[in-house]
């Protein structure tokens, strides 16, 4: 907690670190959290899995890239048939 004062008085403010906000969304006890715990718990899963098996981290940068790739392709392609 951090006090910070401003023209319109002291104001409080909350600064967090990426840890914290994790901890901070897995204690909201909200069914509309749900979803992004879950995602959570889904991409921290996936990450253990590469650090056992870093081949797991390359193949998914590999389609990162790939995707990133067509889409730039792909707008190119939409910016070059509509032009006129």
């Amino acid at each position: 907690m951090l006090e910070v004062d401003t023209s319109g008085g002291i104001q409080i403010m909350y600064c967090w670190h990426t840890e914290g906000i994790f901890r901070l969304i897995q204690s909201i006890p909200s069914p509309k959290a749900e979803p992004l715990k879950l995602w959570f718990a889904r991409v921290g899963y996936e990450r253990v899995q590469e650090i056992e098996d870093p081949e797991l981290a390359t193949k998914r940068t590999r389609a990162l890239y790939k995707a990133k790739e067509s889409m730039n392709l792909f707008l190119q392609n939409a910016c070059v048939l509509h032009t006129f």
